[in-house]
């Protein structure tokens, strides 16, 4: 054993010896009936103390559990920053900005009419026989930057507005390919198309 443990040692010894002395002189000092409400008082206040201590404990943990909230919720924030500053760096560039759109609309009808009036004049030839009325292949119209914006945030997640209209343009491809199967003779059919033919029919 070197010194510096032996000296632990002994200072241990003596803060026993030490508690041993004052609790003899506490039991002498509860003997005394002047004394014990003295006692009596000191017990009281620790008591009050322990009370309090259990407070700022309880507290504590509180704002313990507020902390790791308050962490979760940036957290959050982050995430949607992240979202905004993604969608905010991937817009398309043809997509006009909120004070564009009403402008937009306005020429877009213009550019319709103007396009209308166009093919108007054009020169009558004598063509092929226009298709029946019931060969025409209805398709779903593509959705306007208008449409788009109406849309609520729920329902659209994180679908974008070329996302959204080249689903739409892969159903008309979808729809038009079916329609112009079926339209067509069985005679002039290839096995495949055939196939495919009996199966829509089906």
């Amino acid at each position: 054993m070197n010194h510096c443990e032996l000296e632990e040692v002994t200072q241990h010894i003596n803060n026993k010896i030490s508690m041993i002395k004052r609790l003899l002189e506490l039991r002498a000092v509860a003997k005394d009936p002047d004394k014990r409400g003295t006692l009596l008082k000191i017990e009281q206040e620790v008591s009050a103390i322990n009370v309090l201590l259990d407070r700022f404990e309880r507290y504590v943990g509180e704002q313990r559990g507020l902390l790791k909230h308050l962490k979760d919720l940036e957290g959050f924030f982050q995430e949607d920053e992240q979202d905004a500053l993604h969608l905010k760096n991937n817009i398309p560039p043809h997509m006009p900005k909120r004070g564009q759109q009403a402008s937009l609309q306005g020429g877009g009808q213009v550019a319709v009419q103007s396009r209308q009036a166009d093919a108007a004049p054009a020169p009558q030839e004598q063509g092929p026989p226009r298709k029946s009325q019931r060969n025409q292949i209805k398709e779903m119209e593509f959705v306007t930057v208008p449409e788009f914006d109406s849309i609520p945030p729920y329902m659209k997640g994180r679908v974008m507005y070329d996302q959204l209209n080249a689903a739409v343009q892969s159903i008309n491809t979808a729809v038009s390919s079916k329609y112009k199967i079926l339209h067509q003779p069985v005679k002039t059919l290839n096995n495949v198309s055939r196939t495919l033919h009996q199966r829509f029919k089906d």
